[in-house]
Formats: C-alpha cells, sequence, structure tokens
C-alpha cells in the first residue's frame, strides 16, 4: 500500500470512528439523562448535566480525530517519523487520558450522587479502559517514533 492511500485510509478510518463516537454517544446520553431526570424527579437538572456531559465528552475525541488527520497528513508526506508527529502523538495520549479521567470522575460523581446503574458503570469502565490503553499506546509509540525520527535524521546526513 502506498503512503498516500494509507493516508486516505488513515483519514477515513479517524472520520468514520469520530463520527461513530458522536453518534453512539448522542443516541445514549440525552435519552440516559432524560431517563435519569425522570427516576429522579428531585435532580431535574440531569437532562442539562447530560448535555454538558456529552460536550466535554465530545471534546477529546475530536482532538484525537484531527490529530490523527494531521498525522495521516505527515505519512502522505513522507514524513512518518518526525519530532511534529511525536509531539501530536504526546497530544493524543494527553487527549486519551484527559478522556479516561472525565469519565473516571463521572462515574465518582454518578456513584455519589446515587444515580450510576450497573449497566452504565460498566460502559464507562470500557471508555476508562480503552481511553486509558490508548493514551499510554500514544506516549509509547511517541517515544518510538522520536527514536526513529532521530535515527532518520542521522542516516539523512549519512547520505
Amino acid at each position: 500500500m502506498k503512503q498516500r492511500d494509507l493516508a486516505r485510509w488513515l483519514k477515513a478510518i479517524a472520520l468514520i470512528d469520530v463520527i461513530f463516537c458522536l453518534g453512539i454517544m448522542l443516541a445514549i446520553v440525552p435519552q440516559r439523562g432524560q431517563a435519569l431526570a425522570n427516576l429522579h424527579p428531585e435532580m431535574p437538572w440531569l437532562t442539562t448535566a447530560s448535555w454538558v456531559f456529552l460536550v466535554l465528552a465530545s471534546i477529546p475525541i475530536v482532538a484525537v480525530g484531527v490529530v490523527i488527520w494531521r498525522i495521516a497528513s505527515e505519512i502522505a508526506a513522507n514524513n512518518s517519523f518526525s519530532e511534529v508527529n511525536a509531539a501530536r502523538l504526546v497530544r493524543m495520549g494527553v487527549y486519551a487520558l484527559a478522556e479516561s479521567a472525565f469519565f473516571g470522575a463521572s462515574i465518582a460523581i454518578m456513584a455519589l450522587l446515587g444515580i450510576l446503574s450497573d449497566g452504565l458503570l460498566a460502559v464507562m469502565l470500557v471508555v476508562v479502559v480503552i481511553s486509558g490503553g490508548l493514551g499510554v499506546s500514544a506516549f509509547m509509540l511517541s517515544h518510538l517514533t522520536l527514536k526513529a525520527a532521530a535515527i532518520k535524521a542521522e542516516n539523512d546526513l549519512t547520505v
């Protein structure tokens, strides 16, 4: 597969992933917030809180999509191993860990409010684990990309 084709595929996959994640969240979060508000009439603000949660949880998802898009553009330009991409991977790791921390804090807040169901806890824990794993993976890839960029720079000077 040529680099430009790979870059196109990476961009398409990133776009589909972002749309899928946002679509799932749009389908579930407002509905669940309304259901919680109906179950707890003493907390009518839960519907609004669910929309705030949706917006805040969407920011890192979109940010990771943008970073993947930019890295794919560098791949298309034959600049895969660069300090710029290493820095972008660090940013991706930070965004992923921010998402993990946000969902972890949300679990704690919902548990304190007594509105955390077993199903919701399971889904949110999956997000915490996956986004945490993505963050750690991005940091490791950043390190490897930086090492590869140094080797590439050394080889470019040799030739």
